[in-house]
């Protein structure tokens, strides 16, 4: 489940002061990681246990410049850019027996082959992301990044894709639960 927003804004404010030092990069990477990683869960009608682990790595990369950056609203889109790389290489993993919507054999996953994230979602996060830090960037008020982060992490949407339970003969089917919303 997405933390809430008031503990995304007290961990940041103890990373704040180091955002612009020469470790605030893998600060900043390691503060979004651990806001999701692990935390981020499909919510309903999704009924059992699942986990994203956000590609932290990419994100650190990403955040990197390829020449110093001399304008506030480069960084922010640097940021944004970054945040699309790295969710489009996260992972969410369902476990078996979860099951979609009221808990009966015939909707039970027996198995999970694929759990991707939904493109379309990606670029929703990404566009508000965008949109927000460009237009707040002459601001120079970095306080409200972890309301923008949480809220691109709430578009996020998955499919995901398996077997269901029904015993043969006539089963197992295949079951799809697509656009799964995050919690």
């Amino acid at each position: 489940m997405l933390e809430p927003l008031s503990g995304w804004r007290k961990t940041y404010k103890a990373l704040e002061p180091r955002i612009n030092q020469p470790e605030g990069i893998r600060e900043l990477a390691n503060w979004v990681n651990a806001r999701v990683s692990g935390r981020l869960q499909i919510g309903p009608p999704l009924v059992g246990n699942s986990s994203f682990t956000f590609a932290r790595s990419v994100f650190e990369k990403g955040l990197k410049p390829a020449k110093p950056i001399r304008d506030v609203r480069q960084g922010r889109l640097l940021m944004a850019n970054a945040w699309r790389q790295a969710v489009s290489q996260s992972k969410m993993r369902v476990d078996a027996g979860a099951a979609v919507g009221v808990v009966t054999p015939f909707t039970l996953f027996s198995s999970v082959s694929s759990t991707r994230i939904d493109v379309v979602s990606v670029s929703v996060g990404y566009a508000y992301l965008y949109k927000v830090l460009l237009s707040t960037a002459n601001e120079g008020d970095e306080s409200r990044l972890p309301e923008y982060f949480r809220k691109a992490f709430s578009f996020l949407t998955f499919t995901i894709q398996g077997r269901n339970s029904v015993p043969p003969p006539a089963g197992p089917l295949p079951l799809i639960l697509p656009f799964a919303r995050v919690r």
